[in-house]
């Protein structure tokens, strides 16, 4: 590949587009080998179209690339997988920052590259992510006490207070089923949404461990995926629950939503993923 397309054994954001689409649709046929007769669940569905949606679009624009490099060009989208959503000019960036509005994808194009760097990252994003998110929301107590109760327990991981931690996780199972009316029982979303949250904050923890070192491909993959799974899970909690409520909420805006945005942010972070 590094020969392929000029960079002598480095590494470009298509190539690493490339390999990702490749490491997803393996994944995917792993797992799926395992279910053997089993009938395909709808989530499973979703993430195995996904995967062959990566797989084609990262080796489609890898050699878009490269062709247009020697002079060729090809439309990709008469195969229907052309992607290029980010935003990238100043003229669109500071559209993207006086509306207000939140794009994870947009966000992962400045993903650091110290380990040192990552949790104030991380935490901005997720920050500014909730801010969007809840201004989308119906203006109720008990969105408004979620989004509390959400930012209050991921910064436990920050101040690293276990105790604490327990505490607040309690407040957050209560306003989470306050809000989904599950009435103290558990739903898919918020375990969805708490096994993100978790995931999130384990990596940051692991994190703050090498703060002098450099953050790893492998570890940019983790990571980048568990911003996403955060963003992801929070954000079905909540536009289902505001959708109960009569009010509807478009993910696909964040970049988080289940559908093709899922290839953006590997795109947008300096082609780490």
């Amino acid at each position: 590949m590094s020969a392929f397309s000029g960079t002598k054994g480095g590494t470009s954001e298509d190539s690493w587009m490339l390999v990702d689409g490749l490491l997803s649709m393996g994944k995917s046929l792993v797992e799926m080998k395992k279910t053997g007769s089993k009938e395909i669940t709808f989530e499973q569905r979703k993430e195995v179209i996904q995967s062959m949606v990566n797989w084609t679009r990262g080796i489609g624009l890898f050699i878009k690339k490269v062709s247009e490099n020697k002079g060729k060009s090809i439309d990709l989208s008469l195969f229907g997988i052309d992607y290029d959503t980010i935003v990238s000019s100043p003229s669109e960036r500071a559209l993207y920052e006086t509306q207000g509005t939140f794009s994870l994808p947009h966000y992962l194009k400045d993903f650091p590259k110290m380990s040192k760097d990552f949790e104030p990252f991380a935490y901005k994003g997720m920050s500014a992510f909730l801010g969007a998110l809840e201004s989308k929301c119906p203006a109720t107590a008990e969105f408004k006490d979620l989004f509390v109760k959400v930012a209050d327990y991921m910064a436990c991981f920050k101040s690293g207070i276990k105790v604490e931690m327990q505490q607040k996780s309690v407040k957050l199972f209560r306003a989470i089923s306050v809000l989904d009316g599950t009435n103290g029982e558990t739903s898919v979303d918020s375990w969805r949404m708490v096994d993100g949250m978790l995931s999130m904050g384990i990596l940051v923890t692991e994190m703050k461990k090498n703060v002098s070192q450099e953050i790893t491909f492998e570890q940019r993959k983790e990571l980048i995926g568990a911003m996403v799974k955060w963003a992801r899970a929070i954000g079905l909690l909540v536009k289902t629950a505001s959708e109960k409520k009569g009010q509807s909420i478009d993910l696909a805006s964040f970049g988080v939503d289940y559908s093709p945005h899922v290839a953006s942010p590997i795109k947008g972070a300096n082609g780490e993923l």
